[in-house]
């Protein structure tokens, strides 16, 4: 770490990669720390273009079941948003205040396309503010660590970059949030709900498995090097419990 603090450091590299996205040299030359710091960001760009390194996702879905417990758990408000305003953009201040992966613009700005593309922002909200949400989507998925798009089936949604505030975890927010999300899906035509995951995420396997996720149908792996990517996409069909 380049001052000893982890979270400061991170902050720093980001913004010396917003700086480089505006093409802002004389910012990257303002102070010597940004130097050295753009010169181990290039180190880091050519080992990892000289070594090859290999992402996997794999994909899960479910069909969408009404019961009448969708509808009768109120406890949190149950929102959603299409466009971006207010409560959106104190959960992106919330979120990156937490999450040393989340830098606000970047996740405002990701928020910003997402619904401009068509996705919605499916929340549960305590005194107005968001604690909870995940994104559905019915058109093209970029997922760029594997360099590929999913396109989901006219009867399929696809949920994205699910997040619970940490304060407000394993209260089964998710949970709750996915059963009161399944009508709205289905009114818009929907009879599946597919996402993907890695498998590093145990927690997230057993949270999808706990709310029917049960079988991979499709494996993505992307193989970097020398600046190339090759992937591979194939179906299969076994239990998630033996990822």
């Amino acid at each position: 770490m380049i001052d000893g603090n982890k979270t400061t450091t991170k902050k720093r590299i980001h913004h010396i990669k917003a700086l480089l996205r505006a093409r802002d040299i004389r910012g990257i030359f303002s102070h010597p720390i940004n130097v050295l710091i753009f010169v181990l960001l290039v180190i880091r760009a050519l080992f990892l273009r000289v070594v090859p390194h290999t992402n996997c996702i794999y994909f899960i879905r479910r069909d969408i079941i009404l019961t009448e417990e969708n509808g009768k758990d109120d406890s949190k408000q149950f929102r959603i948003f299409r466009e971006f305003g207010k409560e959106l953009d104190e959960f992106a201040v919330a979120r990156s205040g937490e999450d040393r992966n989340c830098f606000y613009k970047d996740y405002q700005r990701d928020i910003v396309e997402r619904l401009k593309k068509g996705s919605a922002a499916h929340a549960l909200l305590m005194g107005g503010k968001i604690v909870s949400v995940f994104f559905a989507m019915t058109g093209p998925c970029r997922i760029d660590s594997v360099n590929y798009t999913y396109i989901p089936a006219q009867e399929e949604v696809a949920i994205i970059d699910i997040y619970t505030l940490v304060g407000h975890r394993n209260k089964g927010l998710y949970s709750q949030l996915l059963r009161r999300s399944q009508e709205a899906f289905r009114a818009g035509g929907a009879l599946q709900i597919t996402m993907w995951i890695m498998k590093h995420n145990r927690a997230t396997i057993h949270a999808q498995m706990k709310n029917g996720f049960l079988r991979v149908f499709r494996i993505v792996r992307c193989v970097s090097w020398l600046g190339l990517d090759r992937t591979r996409v194939w179906d299969t069909d076994y239990s998630l419990e033996h990822l």
